[in-house]
């Protein structure tokens, strides 16, 4: 009897503590966008799903990520731990939104908006948690799971818009910026390639041009030559006046003083 009742303490003890730690690891990254390892969802509803997310995704680059808990591990850790381990480890895109949701729990579910498009807007933390408090509040108005979990997606969705056209106008933004930086960056690079090629050429031009120049006046330069001179009186008179030299264009006897 002691042994029967050892062993069944030990189970008892046993799989409540396997369960609570069942979610302390983060499964792997649904391909769906559905994480329900307790297949909650039927194989049906889990493709509907799936339809609805991938078409969000390319009509909006919006990401959405559904996570089924169930009861017996709704308290395994706290659902916003949750949320926050399942944005660091699955979202791909920069605006998600991720819903967590237990099945006959009053206040489930439980979403979170993350990304870089959430981050780059000009709303506070504050701001953004009392969004995502109204939420959660909308959803949980409604009568069954089914419902909650659709309405939880369709708000999330329709709040999520904004910050997903608010970042693709920033990155237009950018984009224009960096085009109109590169063209400036290609302008000046191009000027100065101009300058160089310029100079390049410029530069030997002036030097073979400055040469042949001193060549051509080094063979066509003639010394300069002045005529004779010889003193003499103006008309051989001492008292004419004038300079004390002239001019003598007769070849011959050189006239008296």
């Amino acid at each position: 009897m002691n042994l029967v009742f050892s062993l069944l303490v030990v189970l008892l003890v046993t799989f409540p503590l396997r369960g609570e730690r069942m979610l302390e690891k983060l499964p792997p990254r649904p391909l769906s966008g559905v994480s329900d390892v307790s297949n909650w969802l039927t194989k049906m509803e889990k493709k509907s799903w799936k339809s609805r997310i991938d078409a969000l995704l390319a009509e909006s680059d919006i990401e959405m990520i559904i996570m089924i808990v169930p009861m017996a591990n709704a308290n395994d850790i706290p659902v916003d731990v949750l949320l926050q381990r399942i944005a660091q480890n699955w979202v791909t895109k920069s605006c998600c939104g991720i819903i967590v949701h237990t099945p006959g729990r009053a206040d489930s579910p439980r979403v979170l908006m993350t990304g870089s498009a959430i981050q780059a807007t000009e709303n506070t933390p504050a701001e953004i948690r009392e969004m995502i408090i109204k939420i959660e509040q909308f959803s949980q108005l409604e009568s069954t799971d089914d419902k909650r979990l659709n309405a939880a997606f369709e708000a999330l969705k329709e709040q999520l818009l904004p910050f997903r056209e608010n970042l693709t106008q920033l990155e237009v933004m950018i984009d224009e910026q960096k085009i109109n930086a590169y063209s400036i960056n290609t302008s000046i690079v191009l000027k100065r390639k101009m300058k160089l090629i310029a100079i390049g050429f410029g530069v030997p031009l002036f030097l073979a041009a400055l040469g042949y120049g001193f060549y051509r006046w080094r063979k066509y330069h003639q010394p300069v030559t002045f005529l004779s001179t010889s003193p003499r009186k103006r008309f051989c008179s001492p008292y004419a006046g004038g300079g004390g030299s002239s001019l003598s264009f007769i070849r011959g006897k050189k006239p008296s003083r």
